[in-house]
């Protein structure tokens, strides 16, 4: 599971009074403050999922590294976030992967556009209504979306969904598990809808997880050929 929860310790500002630092896949950063074999270790940004990072390190996880997470977990994250170098405060934790490190920063992270979490081109089968104020249908549309994040989806509805007052989606994660959540609709043209969905947090944590493995495989898959010409 994506999400991995702590009491860092840490204080955490309000969406509304901190400076945030804009954060990508495929980020270039290294570790900080820690200690040998972590420090300067130079790690990727693979997803993200609120203040949960995944980072691959081409040193594959080892004892010594375990034993330096279990000695010294809090770490600072650098990057160039533009002009501007960053430093963010953390944990580090052992996501179980030998090539992926967790990271879980002390401040709120948010990316160039702006989005929570990451997300992937997963062709998850969705069922979407809007309704108006009575209850009543205003449209209605099911397929596989074409990608998917914690905090919504997007599908190629090709303008059959129209606002309303109401919209129901219905999310098929699993065999035999499907979460129907509230949501809206953000924009939306002739060829594609895009929509918010409120899921409770269990529910965001499987769509984190699925979405996670989507991005390591991605970039294990983009690791093999570098790996094989060296």
């Amino acid at each position: 599971m994506l999400q991995h929860s702590v009491s860092d310790g840490f204080p955490h500002p309000s969406r509304t009074g901190a400076a945030f630092a804009m954060i990508f896949e495929g980020h270039p950063c290294r570790l900080g403050e820690t200690i040998y074999p972590l420090e300067k270790l130079p790690v990727e940004i693979v997803v993200f999922h609120g203040r949960t990072l995944h980072l691959h390190t081409t040193r594959p996880m080892d004892d010594a590294m375990r034993d330096a997470i279990d000695a010294t977990p809090k770490a600072m994250l650098m990057y160039e976030d533009g002009t501007k170098f960053r430093a963010q405060r953390g944990l580090i934790f052992d996501t179980g992967h030998e090539d992926i490190l967790g990271f879980i920063s002390a401040d709120r992270f948010v990316d160039g556009n702006r989005r929570e979490y990451s997300r992937a081109p997963l062709p998850i089968k969705v069922a979407v209504t809007t309704l108006d104020t009575s209850g009543s249908e205003l449209s209605s549309w099911s397929g596989q979306c074409t990608d998917i994040s914690a905090g919504g989806i997007k599908v190629a509805d090709r303008g059959i969904l129209v606002p309303g007052e109401l919209t129901r989606i219905e999310l098929t994660l699993g065999p035999e598990n499907v979460v129907q959540v509230p949501g809206a609709l953000a924009w939306s043209n002739d060829r594609w809808s895009a929509l918010t969905i409120g899921c409770a947090e269990e529910s965001r944590n499987q769509i984190g997880a699925l979405v996670a493995r989507w991005h390591r495989e991605k970039v294990r898959a983009e690791q093999t050929p570098a790996l094989l010409a060296s």
